[in-house]
């Protein structure tokens, strides 16, 4: 990782230090139609844009309050649990902002935004039931899930290691 924020400081600063890494990480990966994940500290629509002409494709996560989001996206108080929004721009961008208990956003050049299935998602009292979810948001469960999990644990069962010198 060292290596990847070693670069030329002017790229960082163009590009920011997410999209920087993450073209880092790519190269030699163009044209091959690749498939690539990542959580809401790398998504910005542009990176997005730059990956599709590149034959890259992408999903992930996404801060609803990130610059050049549609606005209609941008609040979630209208979204019952099980719905919801999208928007679509060129070069295949989607946007879907699906609701659970929680919203959550996405971008992808990977999804059509009309891509649903239906999941089953446990209640309160331990009862599952089914709602549609967003394939957009299910591929990027699946594909990130356990990336997101190990993170959460990590914090839960935090190992402090102290070192003295003797």
């Amino acid at each position: 990782m060292r290596k990847l924020v070693e670069g030329n400081q002017d790229d960082i600063k163009e590009l920011g230090l997410g999209e920087y890494v993450v073209h880092k990480m790519i190269e030699g990966l163009e044209g091959k139609g690749y498939h690539i994940y990542f959580d809401n500290f790398f998504t910005t629509e542009r990176l997005m844009r730059l990956m599709y002409k590149k034959e890259i494709y992408c999903c992930g996560t996404v801060r609803s309050n990130r610059k050049n989001l549609p606005n209609n996206l941008k609040n979630d108080n209208k979204l019952t649990r099980g719905e919801r929004d999208w928007f679509t721009r060129r070069e295949k961008l989607t946007c879907v902002k699906w609701k659970d208990k929680r919203a959550v956003t996405v971008l992808s050049t990977i999804h059509a935004p009309i891509e649903s299935l239906p999941v089953g998602k446990r209640e309160n009292d331990g009862t599952t039931t089914k709602i549609n979810c967003a394939k957009a948001v299910n591929d990027y469960t699946c594909c990130m899930g356990g990336v997101d999990r190990a993170d959460m644990l990590k914090l839960y069962y935090a190992i402090h290691r102290k070192s003295r010198k003797w």
